[in-house]
């Protein structure tokens, strides 16, 4: 999803373990076609949109993800 357009996943060491997790993990079928849609909500679609808040770094052209509030509640993370 973000190539070509300048921007890159945060390195390693920035992803929180959830992060990291959801990325090992398969993209449903559903998932698999998407389009055309804005950069920013096919980053959602695929990390879970009620799971993550998208983090954008415009200075280093990154981005990363955070577990919501109430999610990070429910299962103590």
């Amino acid at each position: 999803v973000l190539r070509d357009t300048g921007y890159q996943l945060a390195p390693n060491k920035q992803l929180s373990a959830a992060v990291k997790a959801t990325l090992t993990k398969k993209l449903p079928l559903p998932d698999r076609t998407l389009g055309p849609i804005a950069v920013k909500d096919a980053l959602l679609v695929l990390m879970g949109e009620d799971v993550f808040t998208l983090i954008e770094d415009p200075l280093h052209r990154l981005v990363n993800f955070k577990v919501k509030p109430k999610i990070a509640k429910a299962l103590g993370v």
